[in-house]
């Protein structure tokens, strides 16, 4: 299962509580394909405020973050982690230790 950060933890209750969202509101984490090189297609992650979780999503309650079914495969062993920057947010995803 996706780890969550303590620094993606601060990070996603800080963008959530900067907008006017629902109280069950979160990050959610869904696969996107991608076409590399014109043939071969590659998945990529992407990164939304959503507000509420997907049906099927599995919702971790660090964050919130709900983790779409394809992506929890992909992002079994790995950690959720967010750099802050100013009033900027960079996350990152690492192999858990």
């Amino acid at each position: 299962m996706l780890a969550v950060s303590e620094e993606a933890v601060s990070a996603i209750g800080s963008i959530l509580a900067a907008r006017d969202l629902p109280d069950e509101a979160g990050l959610r984490v869904s696969t996107d394909p991608v076409e590399a090189d014109g043939a071969t297609q590659q998945t990529a992650l992407r990164l939304e405020i959503a507000p509420a979780p997907a049906a099927g999503d599995q919702v971790l309650e660090e964050g919130p973050v709900f983790v779409e079914s394809d992506a929890a495969e992909l992002l079994d062993d790995k950690v959720l982690d967010a750099e802050v920057r100013g009033d900027q947010v960079q996350f990152s995803v690492k192999a858990q230790k």
